[in-house]
């Protein structure tokens, strides 16, 4: 199962969502914690709909936004 996922990240603000998903939404601190969070959602998700993923692929769109210094 391919589950795509979109990452956007500033500094320690990172926010990820899914289009195949509705209502997904994973926040972290960082885009390492990001990821696990996403990982673990997309898990419990499909565990509430009794649905067993047997190979799970997470395609990453990542985009890191740059502060804008004053």
């Amino acid at each position: 199962m391919k589950i795509r996922i979109e990452i956007e990240g500033e500094g320690t603000h990172w926010y990820a969502d899914s289009p195949d998903i509705e209502g997904f939404v994973a926040l972290g601190d960082s885009l390492e914690e990001v990821r696990k969070l996403a990982e673990g959602l997309i898990y419990f998700h499909f565990e509430c709909e009794n649905i067993v993923i047997e190979d799970l692929v997470i395609e990453e769109t990542i985009l890191e936004k740059q502060s804008a210094e004053v």
